[in-house]
């Protein structure tokens, strides 16, 4: 689910050529976006509301920095951030996979032997992001995003749902 860019949007953060929007939630908007070298991420560009509140600045370089700390095989790292620009932004690798509620609307419930294992990396990656003093507080089922390959899982937080309503994959 994503739409085109618009013209009022920008066009480009920082070293990102924005592509599509992914999606809106309460602080901002989820853009794909390529660097020159080719590689997608999903770019969080924070709305300008509250930017001005130095406090908000100052937990998103915190948060920004505790996620940058985690270091696991399943959670995506944090790709570059900017919590001092004009429109302070957030970017990490783009996860092309379904939410696990979208992916459970649309399929039903995973069979027993799946959610286990399923269920077995999301600990892991939990217990890598709680190794890294990061906690994330939005932690339900649309907030996760997901993409098996194999044996493998990467999640990835949905950027878009922090603080608002899921609009698309981030």
């Amino acid at each position: 689910m994503s739409e085109p860019l618009r013209p009022s949007g920008p066009s480009r953060i920082a070293d990102f050529r924005l592509l599509r929007r992914l999606g809106t939630g309460g602080m901002g908007m989820v853009y794909l976006g390529r660097t020159d070298s080719g590689r997608l991420a999903a770019v969080k560009v924070i709305r300008t509301e509250g930017t001005t509140d130095d406090g908000f600045r100052t937990r998103f370089a915190r948060e920004t920095e505790l996620a940058r700390r985690v270091e696991s095989p399943w959670v995506v790292p944090v790709l570059g951030a900017d919590a001092e620009a004009a429109t302070p932004w957030l970017a990490t690798p783009f996860v092309p996979g379904p939410s696990l509620a979208e992916s459970v609307a649309a399929h039903g419930p995973l069979p027993v032997r799946s959610a286990r294992a399923l269920g077995g990396m999301l600990a892991a990656a939990l217990a890598d992001v709680h190794d890294g003093h990061f906690f994330e507080a939005n932690d339900d089922a649309g907030a996760f995003l997901y993409r098996v390959t194999g044996k493998t899982a990467r999640f990835a937080a949905r950027w878009d749902d922090i603080g608002g309503e899921a609009g698309g994959e981030a």
